[in-house]
C-alpha cells in the first residue's frame, strides 16, 4: 500500500494544501493569535491551559502536594496527578515548555484536523485502493460536527486521529491474520487507552465485537472444513493483540487500575469518579436520531434539526425522546456518507462489490451503534435492557457512551467509500473530478459551522484584572457570583497573578459558599475578611458574552438585575469601576481568627486554622468556626448546640490546637 501512495507525490501535496486551508478556515482567525485565543469556548479547555501553565510554573520545583496557592486561598488547591493518558499529556507538556501554554493548546488542536484527514485517508485506501475516494471521505471524518463539538472545550476528546489508525489496524488483522499486524493492532489500541480513556474503553469493546464477528464469519464460511487448529490460531493471534496492549499500557495505568478496584479509602479517592449513576447515561447516550440530524450549530441545516429534536420531545414525557448536551451526542454521520454507505450494501448485495471485511464491519456498526444508545428503554410498561446497561454494571466509570460514536463514523465512511470507488471508475477523467468537486462541496455544506467563526480571544486583560495586576501585594480576591465560571478566571489569573477564594465545586471547602453567597449580609465580609480576602469582584456581565454551548450554565454565571449599592455594608467600599465588573476593598476594624473544619472524599477530617495555629490577642475578638464536615466536634458545642464564635478574653493571650481526629483543643496560655 505504501509503494502505491508514493507515486502520487502532486496529489498528496495539492490534498495536504486542502485540508490545511480549510483548516485555516473553519478555526479562523486562530491562526493571526495563537497566544492570545483558542478555538472553541471557555471552560475546560481554559481549565486544562491554566494546568499547563500551573505544570510549566512548577517544573524542577519541590511541592510533593502538588500545591497551587494561588486557587482557593488562603488554603491553596490541589491540582490532582495526571493519569496514565501520556499519549496526551506528553505533547501537550513538551510543547508548553518551548511555546507556552496557549500556543502548545492550540498547535495541538491544530494538528488534530490535518492528522484526522491523513488516518481516514489511509483506511480508506486500504479499502478502495481509490485515491479520490479516500480524499473524500477523509473530509467525513477529519471536519465531522462531532469532531468540531470536542473541539469546543476537551482537547484531548478532539484527538481523534488515532481512532482511524486502531480501525484500520483492527481490519488488516482480521484480513490477513498475521502476526506483525496482530502486534500493530496492539500498539494502535495501546495509544487510544493512553490518549483518553474513553476511547480506549471504546476501543477494546470495537476490538472484542470484531474478534467475535470474525470468528463468526470464520466458523460458518468454513463450516465442517474448519479444523479447529485454523480457528485456535485466529483466537490465539486476536489474544496477542490485546497481550500486546495490556503490556503497553500496564506502567501508565496500573495506579489507575489500583484505585478502581480498591476497598481502601485511601487509595479508592473520589466514589463518583470510578461509579457514575445510572442517570447519567441517560443523559450522555445518542437516540438513534443522533446519528442523522445535523449538528444544530450547523450554518445550513441547524434550524431544521433544532425543529426535529423539538418535535422529537414531542412524541413522549420520558427521556425516550429527549437528546441533551449537544457537546455529548452529536454524532452525525452526514448525509453523504449514509447514502453511499446504502448504496454500498446495495452493491454488495447485487454482487457487484466484493469485499471480506464488509459483512463484519456492517455488523459492527449495528452493535456499536446499539451500544451508544441510553441503557434501557421503557416502551408502554415493558423495560428493555441495552448493552450499555450491562456493561455499566462492569465498568460504572464510564458515563458518556455517545461518545461511542465516533467509532461508528469511520465504518461507515470506509464502508461508503467502496459504493463511491465503484462509481468513480465508471466515469471518464473530468466527469471523476466534477463528482469529487460535488462531493466536496456537499460535504462541507452538511458539516459547515460557520459562520460564525468559534474563536474565543482573551488577548486583553479586561480593565478590572488590569487594576488587580497592577495592585502590589499578596492580596486575596473573591469574584461574585457563585456561579461565576471559574475557568474564566484562571485564564486572566495567569495575567494578574493574585490569589482567589472562589472554591472549586469538587472541593471540600465549596459548602464555604452557604457563609458567603449573600452579599448584602455584613456577616459575609466578616468571614471574608478572616479569610484574608481584601478585594471582593462583582461582575456585573459575563467576560465572555458570545453564547456558550458547552456550558450549560452560561445563562446564570452574571447577575441579571446588577447590585443594589443602597443594601450593600459600610464594610466595603468600591475602589474600582469597570464595565464589565466592580471592584470593593473590605475595610473592618477587627477581622476575627477564622477555623475551617473539612471532610475530604475519603473521610479524612481536615483543620484550617488561617495565619497559623498560633497568635496573639491584643485586643478582645473572637474565633470564628465553621464546621464543614456535617459532623459536631466537643470543643464548640454549648447548651447542645455548635456556636459559631468561640469568645477570646481581654489581654495577651495565645491559643493554640492540638487537632486529632473528630477533636480539637484549644487551650488558653497566660503570658
Amino acid at each position: 500500500m505504501i509503494n502505491e501512495l508514493a507515486r502520487h507525490k502532486r496529489f498528496y501535496f495539492f490534498y495536504f494544501l486542502l485540508i490545511l486551508v480549510l483548516t485555516l478556515i473553519f478555526t479562523w482567525p486562530l491562526i493571526l493569535d495563537l497566544n492570545g485565543s483558542i478555538y472553541g469556548y471557555s471552560g475546560d479547555s481554559f481549565g486544562f491551559i491554566y494546568y499547563l501553565w500551573w505544570w510549566r510554573d512548577n517544573l524542577g520545583k519541590i511541592n510533593p502536594l502538588r500545591l497551587n496557592p494561588l486557587a482557593e486561598a488562603p488554603f491553596g488547591s490541589i491540582v490532582p496527578a495526571e493519569t496514565g493518558n501520556v499519549v496526551f499529556f506528553w505533547p501537550t507538556q513538551f510543547l508548553a515548555l518551548l511555546f507556552g501554554e496557549v500556543v502548545s493548546y492550540n498547535l495541538n488542536l491544530l494538528l488534530t484536523f490535518p492528522f484526522s484527514a491523513a488516518a481516514t485517508f489511509l483506511l480508506v485506501f486500504e479499502m478502495t485502493h481509490s485515491r479520490l475516494s479516500a480524499l473524500v471521505f477523509s473530509l467525513v471524518f477529519a471536519f465531522s460536527p462531532y469532531h468540531f463539538w470536542k473541539s469546543y472545550n476537551h482537547l484531548d476528546l478532539a484527538m481523534i486521529q488515532y481512532i482511524p489508525f486502531f480501525l484500520l489496524a483492527l481490519l488488516r488483522l482480521i484480513k490477513y491474520k498475521s502476526w506483525r499486524e496482530s502486534v500493530t493492532a496492539g500498539l494502535s489500541l495501546a495509544l487510544l487507552v493512553l490518549l483518553n480513556f474513553y476511547y480506549g474503553f471504546f476501543a477494546i469493546l470495537t476490538s472484542i465485537v470484531f474478534f467475535l464477528l470474525s470468528l463468526i464469519k470464520d466458523l460458518i464460511r468454513l463450516g465442517q472444513k474448519s479444523p479447529p487448529r485454523v480457528i485456535l490460531r485466529s483466537v490465539v493471534i486476536y489474544s496477542l493483540a490485546m497481550v500486546v496492549a495490556f503490556l503497553i499500557t500496564l506502567p501508565f495505568t496500573a495506579p489507575v487500575l489500583v484505585s478502581s478496584v480498591s476497598t481502601d479509602k485511601v487509595l479508592a479517592g473520589t466514589k463518583e469518579v470510578y461509579s457514575r449513576p445510572l442517570d447519567n447515561l441517560l443523559l450522555l447516550s445518542n437516540r438513534p436520531w443522533s446519528f442523522v440530524l445535523p449538528s444544530v450549530d450547523s450554518s445550513f441545516l441547524g434550524s431544521l434539526s433544532q425543529k426535529s429534536y423539538a418535535a422529537i420531545e414531542q412524541l413522549s414525557n420520558d427521556f425516550k425522546t429527549k437528546t441533551p448536551f449537544p457537546h455529548e451526542t452529536t454524532v452525525f454521520l452526514g448525509y453523504f456518507s449514509i447514502i453511499f454507505f446504502l448504496f454500498s450494501l446495495f452493491l454488495l448485495g447485487v454482487g457487484k462489490i466484493k469485499n471480506v471485511l464488509l459483512p463484519v464491519i456492517l455488523f459492527a456498526v449495528i452493535l456499536l451503534s446499539v451500544t451508544s444508545l441510553p441503557p434501557f428503554l421503557i416502551v408502554k410498561g415493558v423495560t428493555f435492557y441495552l448493552p450499555s446497561y450491562f456493561l455499566h454494571q462492569i465498568f460504572p466509570m464510564f458515563r458518556s457512551y455517545g461518545r461511542l460514536g465516533i467509532f461508528v463514523l469511520p465504518l461507515v465512511a470506509a464502508s461508503a467509500s467502496l459504493s463511491f470507488a465503484y462509481l468513480i471508475e465508471k466515469l471518464k477523467p473530468k466527469q471523476k473530478g466534477l463528482l469529487v468537486f460535488v462531493s466536496i462541496i456537499f460535504i462541507l455544506f452538511e458539516f459547515t459551522n460557520i459562520p460564525p467563526f468559534r474563536v474565543t480571544s482573551f488577548a486583553k486583560a479586561p480593565p478590572s484584572y488590569q487594576w488587580l495586576k497592577e495592585k502590589a501585594g499578596d492580596s486575596i480576591v473573591l469574584e461574585y457570583p457563585k456561579n461565576f465560571n471559574l475557568a474564566d478566571g484562571e485564564i486572566f489569573q495567569r495575567y494578574h497573578l493574585k490569589k482567589t477564594a472562589n472554591f472549586h465545586s469538587a472541593s471540600p471547602y465549596f459548602n464555604l459558599w452557604n457563609y458567603l453567597e449573600d452579599i448584602y449580609d455584613p456577616e459575609t465580609y466578616r468571614v471574608l475578611s478572616a479569610l484574608g480576602v481584601r478585594y471582593v469582584v462583582f461582575h456585573k456581565k459575563l467576560l465572555f458574552e458570545n453564547p456558550n454551548p458547552v456550558d450549560e450554565l452560561w445563562p446564570q454565571r452574571a447577575f441579571s438585575d446588577g447590585l443594589d449599592y443602597t443594601k450593600l455594608p459600610e464594610a466595603i467600599k468600591i475602589v474600582g469601576d469597570f464595565p464589565e465588573a466592580d471592584i470593593f476593598e473590605i475595610g473592618l476594624l477587627t477581622t476575627p481568627k477564622i477555623i475551617v473544619l473539612t471532610k475530604n472524599s475519603l473521610g479524612a477530617v481536615k483543620i484550617d486554622i488561617v495565619g497559623g495555629g498560633t497568635w496573639n490577642i491584643e485586643r478582645p475578638s473572637s474565633l470564628y468556626v465553621i464546621n464543614l464536615t456535617l459532623e459536631p466536634f466537643p470543643a464548640f458545642l454549648e447548651d447542645g448546640k455548635e456556636r459559631k464564635f468561640v469568645e477570646v478574653g481581654v489581654g495577651k493571650s495565645v491559643y493554640s490546637y492540638n487537632s486529632g481526629l473528630y477533636q480539637i483543643n484549644l487551650t488558653p496560655y497566660e503570658n
